[in-house]
């Protein structure tokens, strides 16, 4: 699977919770609005401190005031491995669709899917990062509160 960035350099996703945007492109009027409306949530995901990475067959496409990562896979390998890939044939002509998706990963795991790039569908994505997100500072603290017991709160139990 070969995912580049800007610069033409390979790009590993990181083992920790991240998201995915496979766009068909960011050339074509379709991927637009799909693109909008992700470019609304921005701010929240960098709140959670969640790194989004924009995923495009196009070759070199960058949004210069955004915080997200774009990423381009042009051999289409990750669309493939999804099962994104259509194939369409009109008057015998054979086409490949890509179909839109935002995936929450844990590593290479997917956690959450949706294929509306709608303001719903990236708000259900976004509770489900939120959740995990706060699970796990739960979590941390409460392993801390365990790791440093205070006379107080043994006196309390």
């Amino acid at each position: 699977m070969k995912i580049i960035d800007k610069y033409g350099d390979s790009v590993q996703f990181p083992a920790s919770l991240h998201i995915l945007v496979l766009l068909d492109s960011l050339y074509e009027k379709k991927s637009f609005a799909p693109h909008d409306h992700l470019l609304k949530w921005e701010e929240a995901f960098q709140e959670l401190k969640i790194p989004v990475y924009v995923v495009s067959p196009d070759d070199r496409y960058h949004v210069a005031h955004s915080s997200f990562h774009y990423v381009y896979n042009m051999d289409r390998s990750l669309y493939i491995k999804n099962d994104l890939v259509r194939t369409k044939y009109v008057f015998g002509k054979e086409y490949h669709l890509i179909y839109p998706c935002m995936l929450l990963m844990d590593g290479t795991q997917v956690i959450a899917k949706t294929y509306r790039l709608s303001e719903r569908g990236i708000g259900q994505v976004y509770l489900k990062a939120l959740k995990i997100r706060y699970t796990q500072k739960k979590e941390k603290i409460e392993r801390m509160l365990k790791e440093h017991p205070r006379k107080e709160d043994q006196e309390l139990s």
